[in-house]
């Protein structure tokens, strides 16, 4: 894709006959020629589908590109013997200097980010306490913040004198108290309007009165120690910074922990606790569209040169800001982030809500008329956001110092059931004051690292499992969680570094068998024709596994190998949990000197069905979940071909989405789509559903799907399969099905609704 200069590509090449050794995507124009290597990355569905020999063969690519003249882009492949280029699509020009710039959007790993960002005191320039400052405090009522701002004020060494201007405030505690203040204090200046000004009349006559770099703060704020020194530092070091505002709970592209969203504290800390973590940060001070109003530092030069607020158009707030900083970016200047800063805001204080709409709406369509690049440079700012990372890297570090327990927990990013109970278990451990680590190797970005707590989380990704353990070695592990494996490129390594965290934390690892992984690279124990295999001797489970398409690991050249890694490492765990007898009886027959706990999922959300009176005759067979190979799809489309040819009074609903794809213009199965697991009564009476159809191909481990149905109060059918068929057994509406075709599954069906 491509979109102004912007490109973003993602996707997968591969050879046939040889083995790619390395991509390259080239920027080619008549003048010149640019080459960005490409990580190419994991894909095993890909190898599977099309017959590779081999798995790495992904890439993706996010970059900015300028360039002088139209660009045609190629992909440059190399191999042992050869090397080519293939075509992909032509760029246009989008800027006036000649030759090529791209400046790729990269994802920074946690050693990246803490080389980069951190440091050990905060960053100050020493200058800044040879420099004065003009701090102005623009009042009307709020007299509850007046206190503790005026407090936070004087958490500075840097010598300034504050201007209030109290904007005839009409509450009678508002004066005598900013009066009482003032007494005495040769560096504060109390401006008393004797009629109400507006805000930004109010700002100007302090602006006038000045004659320094200011601090523009709002009553509504709360400051940390050495404040000002880091919101003046970017103007003794820049001529050209116009503006520099901090980050806050509140304050749209400033926000924290939220981007654009008025948060409440992070994890209920005070802003000191927050902002000792931001002051960690070395600033780079990434150029913004605008500065933000609630605690806004601007350059006397900058003053000077573009002039006071407008308060003609903004005579009530909002937007004057906005419209000052974009007169002094024409001006030549730049306004920054200062991200080694963080400071409360109320967000809301100045303005009753009703208001601040209202003006909200009349002063972005003033900007947009005035600026018309405005709106579009926020938008983009917003798409970048350039300081996400940063963002990410606090939250670690708040979370890290606040939660004193951990559970670490190996996973995919895939969905299904596995995850869904995963994310159940984790929102239960984090509810309860405990921290969770969520490991996950992702084919795109390597080990993704989600740290949680409560509501709160960090995400970020670290470059190897050396990085990863410089992340989690701080912390006190009570438990390791291996829910799954599958998404792991490198097996070996992986459980090798699961043991050595046990060893590490002194800790017991919890191995999860949501499936059969640890049994055979299929994950389902279908082969190559989509049929379970039911675990057949050395010899033929050999020539299964030279052959399957299904593998979701080629590394391995034998099952026999394949299963002694796993062996080994299912005897370092303290507990491996299955959840249905019958799983536990496929993983005996590999691993027998295993102990496994049998822990069936609970299904408790779930309520019956509410009666209704059926209003047709035509019998509906519903099918709940995704709707994909390993779950029956073929089946499903078989019977919907018999219902057809044989005229049977039935239809098919798939509550779900149609991974597979292939159900076409059927018009006897209809496609829900995605629902919520709370919806499925509504939704069986909605659609009228007369049984259920457990479609599954292969032995689940356990069927959430057929624990909600049996929950319903619904007929339920399924193969003589796995867990689904064991619960079945005990059900008196069960219906279980010997034969694993469609005309077997569609003759019992209608023989028992």
């Amino acid at each position: 894709m491509c979109e102004g200069n912007h490109i973003y590509l993602r996707g997968w090449f591969f050879l046939k006959k040889n083995v790619l050794q390395n991509l390259n995507l080239v920027f080619h124009s008549r003048e010149s020629e640019k080459m960005v290597p490409l990580r190419l990355s994991r894909r095993v569905d890909v190898a599977n589908a099309y017959g590779v020999g081999y798995s790495h063969c992904g890439f993706r690519f996010d970059a900015e590109f300028y360039c002088g003249s139209e660009l045609s882009v190629f992909l440059e492949y190399g191999t042992q013997n050869q090397k080519g280029r293939v075509y992909l699509f032509n760029v246009q020009a989008n800027a006036e200097q000649k030759g090529i710039c791209i400046s790729e959007n990269k994802l920074l790993s946690f050693r990246e980010l803490t080389d980069q960002f951190m440091t050990q005191k905060p960053y100050i320039s020493d200058e800044v306490y040879n420099t004065r400052a003009d701090v102005i405090v623009p009042v009307y009522n709020g007299f509850e913040y007046l206190e503790n701002l005026l407090f936070s004020l004087e958490k500075t060494s840097v010598p300034y004198r504050l201007f209030i201007v109290d904007d005839k405030s009409t509450d009678e505690r508002v004066l005598p108290f900013l009066r009482q203040y003032a007494e005495g204090k040769a560096n504060v200046f109390l401006m008393e309007n004797e009629e109400n000004l507006g805000f930004v009349q109010s700002v100007n006559r302090a602006l006038k009165a000045s004659e320094n770099h200011v601090a523009l703060v709002n009553s509504d704020v709360i400051l940390p120690e050495q404040w000002l020194e880091r919101l003046m530092t970017p103007f003794v070091e820049y001529d050209d910074v116009a503006s520099a505002t901090p980050f806050t709970n509140s304050g749209t592209i400033c926000s924290f922990p939220n981007f654009c969203e008025n948060n409440t504290l992070f994890l209920d800390l005070s802003v000191d606790e927050i902002d000792r973590e931001f002051s960690r940060i070395r600033p780079r001070y990434v150029e913004m569209p605008t500065g933000i109003g609630f605690c806004m530092g601007m350059n006397r030069k900058a003053i000077e040169e573009v002039g006071f607020l407008d308060a003609e158009t903004f005579y009530k707030g909002y937007g004057e800001e906005n419209d000052w900083c974009q007169r002094a970016i024409r001006k030549g200047y730049r306004n920054v982030h200062v991200e080694n800063l963080f400071v409360w805001h109320k967000h809301g204080g100045s303005f009753l809500s009703e208001d601040k709409k209202r003006y909200i709406e009349r002063n972005l369509k003033l900007l947009g008329e005035r600026y018309p690049s405005y709106d579009t440079d926020v938008q983009e700012y917003c798409r970048k956001d350039p300081n996400g990372q940063i963002r990410e890297l606090v939250k670690l570090e708040l979370i890290l110092s606040t939660v004193s327990e951990f559970t670490l927990v190996f996973n995919h990013n895939w969905g299904g059931g596995a995850d869904s109970y995963m994310q159940e278990r984790v929102r239960r451990l984090t509810s309860s004051g405990k921290g969770v680590i969520e490991i996950v190797d992702d084919a795109e970005i390597g080990l993704m690292i989600k740290v949680r707590f409560k509501e709160a989380y960090a995400v970020f990704y670290a470059g190897n499992f050396s990085e990863l353990f410089d992340v989690i070695k701080r912390i006190r592990c009570e438990e390791i969680i291996v829910n799954e494996l599958v998404s792991f490129e490198d097996l070996v390594r992986t459980q090798e570094f699961i043991v050595f965290l046990k060893n590490t934390f002194s800790t017991r690892i919890t191995m999860l068998c949501h499936d059969f992984y640890a049994i055979c690279p299929s994950i389902y124990l279908l082969d190559d024709k989509q049929k379970h295999c039911f675990l057949p001797d050395d010899i033929e489970c050999q020539k299964c596994f030279d052959t399957n398409t299904n593998k979701m690991n080629r590394e391995y050249a034998s099952i026999q190998n394949w299963r002694q890694q796993w062996g080994k490492f299912l005897e370092k765990c303290d507990h491996v949990i299955v959840f249905s007898e019958n799983s536990k009886l496929y993983y005996q027959k590999c691993y027998p000197s295993i102990r496994y706990e049998v822990v069936p999922h609970e299904v408790d959300y779930i309520s019956p069905v509410p009666q209704y009176e059926k209003t047709s005759d035509v019998i509906t067979i519903g099918v709940i979940g995704n709707l994909m190979p390993s779950k029956g799809a073929g089946i499903i489309y078989e019977m919907a071909e018999l219902i057809k040819e044989q005229n049977i009074k039935a239809r098919i609903v798939v509550i779900g989405p149609d991974l597979d794809g292939k159900t076409g213009e059927k018009d006897n199965i209809i496609i829900h789509g995605k629902y919520k697991r709370e919806e499925l009564p509504e939704l069986m009476k909605k659609y009228q559903v007369d049984v259920v159809f457990i479609a599954s191909i292969w032995p689940e481990t356990f069927s959430y799907t057929t624990e909600e149905a049996i929950k319903m109060g619904m007929k339920v059918a399924a193969f003589d399969l796995g867990a689904p068929a064991e619960r079945l057994r005990k059900y008196s509406k069960g219906i279980i099905i010997k034969e694993i075709t469609a005309e077997a599954a569609l003759k019992k069906i209608m023989e028992n609704v």
